[in-house]
């Protein structure tokens, strides 16, 4: 199983309850198709290496359902097999090892989220998205699996911080043009904030890229949004 896939085991991780985890199961439908190219692409990087890593699914599947229930304990050991993946990746592929941290940064911040403590949350997360726009974009691969500036986006916007969410979102969409989850949330930012012109561009967008038969609940809000102007 390669670390792909083991890393979009982890959306659930960083959405571990409530209303968060509700956003996993379209995000987790654009991770399939993101995990298959990469496979195939994995087969082209840097020294012909193809990134094999296996990783423990079922202490990750504990570590998900302890993100559910508040168990921190469990949940914590998830992050350390991830430290454990990221040092693995280190001796073959130092891309992937960043990849890996930057994935772990963001579990924590949003481990430290769901317990309460939203300041340290943010400079967690602060932190991932730095290290993520430090980092450049490998050529054979469509782009981040989970965007950190997507995910800080995504806390600032369960804050009501709608303008500094859609600052994120847009720089999740800098590096992964036409990103969905991106551009609903851009678009749903900018509603929230008052800025319907901005909005109507972002919603346009989702409209244009995504499937025009899709039942995607957010295309669906765009669609009704754009109807309504």
């Amino acid at each position: 199983m390669c670390v792909i896939r083991a890393m979009a085991c982890l959306a659930a991780v960083l959405f571990g309850v409530g209303k968060l985890l509700r956003r996993c199961e379209s995000l987790l439908q654009q991770l399939v198709h993101h995990q298959q190219v990469s496979m195939a692409a994995g087969r082209r990087l840097r020294g012909g290496v193809t990134m094999k890593m296996q990783l423990d699914m079922d202490k990750i599947a504990r570590g998900l359902g302890a993100a559910r229930s508040g168990d921190k304990e469990k949940a914590r050991n998830a992050i350390d097999k991830l430290a454990a993946l990221e040092k693995r990746a280190a001796e073959t592929s130092g891309y992937w090892a960043k990849q890996i941290e930057i994935q772990r940064v963001s579990v924590e911040a949003w481990l430290a989220y769901l317990g309460g403590d939203k300041e340290e949350a943010l400079t967690t997360m602060r932190k991932a998205a730095a290290l993520e726009a430090a980092t450049e974009k490998h050529p054979v691969t469509p782009g981040e699996v989970l965007p950190a500036h997507e995910l800080l986006a995504d806390m600032l916007f369960e804050m009501g911080r709608y303008r500094e969410a859609q600052t994120n979102y847009q720089s999740a969409l800098e590096r992964s043009p036409n990103r969905l989850k991106s551009l609903y949330g851009a678009g749903r930012s900018a509603e929230l904030a008052g800025d319907k012109a901005l909005a109507a561009l972002h919603y346009g967008k989702l409209v244009e890229v995504a499937a025009a038969d899709s039942e995607l609940t957010q295309l669906q809000q765009a669609k009704a949004f754009l109807g309504g102007k």
